[in-house]
């Protein structure tokens, strides 16, 4: 199957708040790595948050039988007697769950799980092979790679992987008729006054996702166009706000702003080409209701078409673009109204 790209972030607001409030945060900066993000996501007591699914045009798609999936995320618990029900969890695009990496003993010991039940009641049962750990590995922040093998062989019809800072930690497989497709993946809050952040997450299919980083850059400046009202102060805040946005009544209008450059990349790294042009828009109840993102490179705009599914309400888009370092280095991003 094609190499694709399912999700890169992370902000609040590219997840769904499954149960509770998700937001940015600064505190606890040990959470994420300062030179690759700015910020971590809470995940507050009894809350879970959602990631849905998107190819780099934006649209929902699911993984296939016969394709790897894999996610990657920094993790961070704030103590180490944290329940955490599920640490991570694999659904369809019903929210039923398939697959979850969650504690099995009082917070203290973790393991990989499938349903060996049905979708709508799940029986959850250890992968065969897969041993428990123990909760510790997450108080301090690390990098968590879990690589799914839909139909991948083995003893059973199913493989799994988990690395831990690059390392292999547990792996097994599994016999699992109900699992034909991935859509989504939710993080799950612990049980109590425990506060667990996560930071640079990445899925994508087929691709191998071992030693990989997914640094954020926001606006830094004034780029070449600026039609729209507003600046670039007003849509590169750490923590998100609705207080300012860019905006325009008029059609054909277009701003672009100078972006903020990668971190210092070791030689030899490669590029994935899965850059994405994340934000929040919406529009008004008069025209014009479009917006297009534009892309400016070597002094030249290119833009895409009408972004689908803008509304009343701000929602989360992602438009993907193929870039090598240099040219994300001197990228200009931003947007134009439409009719």
């Amino acid at each position: 199957m094609a190499a694709r790209n399912l999700f890169l972030g992370i902000k609040a607001f590219q997840a769904i708040a499954v149960v509770g409030t998700i937001v940015d945060s600064t505190v606890d900066s040990v959470s994420w790595d300062s030179a690759y993000t700015d910020a971590s996501v809470l995940i507050n007591r009894d809350t879970s948050i959602q990631i849905a699914f998107t190819d780099d045009a934006g649209a929902a798609v699911s993984t296939a039988s016969g394709e790897v999936l894999e996610v990657r995320w920094d993790d961070f618990i704030s103590t180490t007697s944290s329940n955490i029900p599920s640490l991570l969890v694999f659904q369809n695009a019903s929210d039923q769950s398939l697959f979850r990496f969650t504690y099995t003993a009082s917070g203290t010991l973790y393991s990989l799980q499938y349903n060996s039940g049905t979708l709508a009641s799940p029986v959850w049962t250890n992968v065969t092979g897969s041993p428990t750990y123990s909760t510790a590995a997450f108080y301090v922040r690390a990098t968590h790679n879990l690589k799914l093998h839909i139909n991948g062989g083995g003893v059973g019809n199913h493989t799994v992987e988990y690395y831990r800072d690059g390392t292999l930690v547990a792996s097994g497989s599994f016999t699992m008729a109900l699992l034909t497709v991935v859509s989504r993946v939710t993080f799950g809050g612990a049980l109590g006054n425990v506060a667990r952040r996560i930071s640079e997450v990445f899925v994508a299919t087929d691709k191998n996702l071992i030693g990989s980083r997914v640094p954020s850059i926001k606006a830094s400046g004034a780029g070449a166009s600026s039609g729209m009202t507003g600046v670039f102060t007003n849509v590169n805040k750490i923590i998100g706000s609705d207080a300012t946005a860019v905006s325009s009544a008029t059609a054909t209008q277009r701003t672009t702003f100078a972006m903020s450059n990668l971190p210092a990349l070791p030689i030899g790294t490669i590029i994935d080409g899965g850059s994405r042009h994340s934000f929040r828009a919406r529009a008004s109840a008069v025209a014009p209701s479009n917006l297009r993102s534009v892309i400016r490179q070597a002094g030249v705009d290119t833009l895409t078409g009408n972004i689908a599914g803008i509304a009343v309400g701000y929602l989360p888009f992602a438009i993907g673009y193929t870039m090598t370092e240099a040219q994300i280095d001197a990228v200009e991003l931003g947007w134009e109204s439409a009719t």
